[in-house]
């Protein structure tokens, strides 16, 4: 692996955990089960975290700074953060809840049903036990607030599918430290042609309105945003990167585009309606040099991009040609 390439991978902590569960009772999916997952996550992650239950705003609690919950889903912008960071009101949310892409949304009693939750941070994977705890509090209360969606927790395992946790031994110590993206290969040849799959709706804001037509320089822009971002709040470094890289992106060409707008609503407990999370789907081709772009690619194929990420948003994957 490059050296430089590998510091920055290095830098930048990452770690995809996938959770096996088995269903106690029927369990009936909406079409995107990302939004059920991330609500019943966050409702048991609070249950096993908060110490004052009587504060509902958590804006306002006195234990804020030590809070599992506060640090995953509530932590705004602070004003001592950097200038790069002064017009984002909300800090990007260290976590991404990977749903299942597969087209089955109902589940039978004794049936296995898995999906991925990214913790991006170093302070994040600290919180393991907390998290941990959480899923098996979600299997018991259900994935709904009706109480129906129970399950039991049965494994988790790293995205090299080494156990960390079982329902016989409990949390197993990972031993592996590592980003995830040391595990990725460097390419070291050049490459003129990628094709990007957008796998769950990404939702890339461009010139103040959501882009339905991303061109590379759009793509890379969302990449080096969000990763610039994660990198200054989360993982406590500044990059340094081809300061052209930008400029060099409005070179790569699509030379095809098979993307097109997918629509889905989600209950909005902060807003208290129902909001539109729609974003692109599909492929895209690109073409002219993009070697030295692999490197920021394969990141942004971890960190997902575009906004709600948190709710599985924005993974897309890619493939050479």
């Amino acid at each position: 692996m490059n050296g430089k390439i590998k510091r920055l991978y290095k830098n930048f902590f990452i770690k995809n955990y996938n959770i096996i569960c088995k269903i106690e009772e029927p369990i009936i999916f909406p079409t995107y089960k990302g939004s059920v997952l991330r609500g019943a996550f966050g409702r048991n992650l609070k249950r096993v975290s908060c110490l004052n239950k009587e504060e509902k705003d958590c804006l306002n609690c006195i234990f804020k700074k030590g809070c599992v919950y506060f640090y995953l889903f509530e932590n705004g912008i602070q004003n001592e953060e950097s200038q790069f960071l002064e017009n984002i009101k909300f800090r990007p949310h260290p976590f991404i809840i990977e749903p299942p892409l597969i087209d089955k949304n109902e589940y039978s009693s004794g049936e296995t049903f898995s999906f991925n939750i990214i913790l991006i941070g170093l302070r994040t994977d600290s919180y393991l036990p907390f998290i941990i705890s959480a899923l098996i509090k979600m299997g018991e209360y259900g994935l709904y607030k009706t109480g129906e969606g129970k399950f039991i927790l049965e494994r988790i395992k790293t995205i090299d599918s080494k156990t960390i946790y079982t329902l016989k031994d409990g949390l197993i110590l990972d031993k592996d430290n590592e980003s995830d993206l040391l595990k990725e290969k460097i390419y070291r040849k050049k490459f003129n042609k990628i094709e990007i799959n957008f796998l769950t709706p990404t939702r890339v804001v461009h010139r103040g309105k959501y882009s339905s037509n991303i061109n590379f320089y759009v793509f890379m822009k969302s990449i080096l945003h969000r990763f610039f971002t994660l990198s200054s709040l989360y993982n406590n470094f500044e990059m340094n990167i081809d300061k052209d890289i930008l400029s060099k992106s409005k070179l790569i060409e699509i030379e095809s585009s098979n993307i097109n707008w997918y629509d889905w609503e989600t209950f909005s407990g902060r807003q208290k309606t129902e909001i539109k999370l729609g974003g692109v789907i599909g492929e895209i081709i690109y073409t002219g040099d993009i070697t030295s772009f692999l490197p920021l690619i394969t990141i942004g194929k971890h960190i997902h991009i575009g906004k709600n990420t948190s709710y599985g948003l924005g993974k897309y994957n890619y493939f050479l040609l």
